[in-house]
């Protein structure tokens, strides 16, 4: 695992024009090395899931790994996980928390996958975080001789990704980066996604408040107590806030 220290970034973003550009090409490197085992696996696995811990990077990293291959000629269709999450008043009792994969509508999600693989026109839904339920549909056409990029927390999860292994390939992003701040402390990876996210859901400006399922109903006064949990909508560039963590996701 590497470790940076803090001071070394400030210095290099003050006085060294190139250090970001360094970072890119490394985030560059790794990018081209997932998509020439992409392409060569392309026959048999013309999916892609990819996946990661919130505020890994998976949405920047997906439309990295789009370019890329579009650069090369390769039709690429891409589509987010977060937009199959069932409405709030469909979901399972067990499925209160975001980050569970009951919460996924898993059936559509597959179906629509291996439509986009047939070289159908798909609508695609578009999830309203605000609202809790489906806010439109947006078309994508498939293409037989397509790769299709699939991201999301759980696109490795065995309810998914067990219904896809034959004909899908891998990908994990993560920040590894530990980064020593004053006084020696360490910001661990886990802690540099928290403020990923932070910044990213700031960004985007779409926070809602959810009562945890355990927490008592609280009048208006005693509102404070209310748990607030940012939505998952992603805004494009918001992704792309902290460099040296990008330069350090891994493709597995």
């Amino acid at each position: 695992m590497r470790v940076i220290d803090i001071e070394n970034i400030v210095t290099n973003m003050k006085d060294d024009a190139r250090f970001v550009l360094r970072c890119e090409e490394v985030f560059h490197d790794k990018i081209s090395s997932a998509a020439a085992s992409i392409l060569m696996n392309k026959g048999q696995k013309p999916i892609v899931c990819l996946t990661g811990p919130s505020g890994s990077g998976k949405t920047t990293t997906a439309m990295r790994l789009r370019e890329y291959l579009e650069n090369l000629g390769v039709k690429v269709c891409m589509l987010s996980m977060d937009n199959f999450f069932l409405p709030l008043d469909q979901r399972p009792p067990e499925a209160s928390d975001w980050e569970s994969p009951y919460c996924v509508n898993r059936d559509l999600l597959i179906e629509d996958i291996h439509r986009l693989m047939d070289g159908e026109l798909v609508e695609l839904p578009v999830y309203d975080f605000k609202a809790g339920g489906v806010g439109g549909y947006k078309p994508m056409q498939g293409d037989k001789d397509a790769v299709i990029i699939a991201e999301g927390i759980h696109m490795l999860n065995p309810l998914i990704f067990d219904q896809l292994r034959s004909e899908a390939t891998g990908v994990y992003v993560a920040p590894r980066t530990r980064i020593i701040t004053h006084k020696d402390r360490i910001v661990r990876p886990e802690q540099l996604r928290v403020a990923r996210r932070m910044i990213r859901d700031y960004q985007a400006a779409a926070i809602r408040c959810v009562r945890p399922s355990s927490a008592p109903r609280v009048s208006t006064a005693a509102s404070s107590t209310t748990s607030c949990r940012t939505s998952r909508t992603r805004a494009s560039t918001s992704t792309r806030s902290t460099t040296t963590s990008r330069a350090s996701s891994r493709g597995i």
